[in-house]
């Protein structure tokens, strides 16, 4: 979903993409939505939190939704490791 939201003149625009709408409206088009995991990045919780997510997802099927990733403040490595096991 793209949302455009003037500044104070037709000249300057801001523009805001949110893909987490678009990957959600895919995951109910193919009937995925009831088995979707978002996980919010940024805290030292969330990570744990998403490294349980894709242990999930790629045990069970599942998708899964990292937002905010450019928050969180290192990668563990186990985290690391089980992407690299996916790959």
């Amino acid at each position: 979903m793209v949302t455009r939201v003037p500044k104070l003149n037709c000249q300057n625009m801001f523009l805001f993409v949110d893909p987490i709408t678009d990957v959600i409206n895919l995951a109910r088009a193919h009937r995925k939505d009831e088995r979707l995991f978002q996980v919010t990045l940024g805290e030292s919780v969330s990570m744990r939190n998403a490294l349980t997510a894709v242990k999930r997802g790629m045990k069970t099927g599942c998708w899964v939704i990292l937002e905010n990733c450019h928050l969180a403040t290192s990668w563990s490595e186990e985290f690391m490791h089980e992407l690299e096991v996916c790959a």
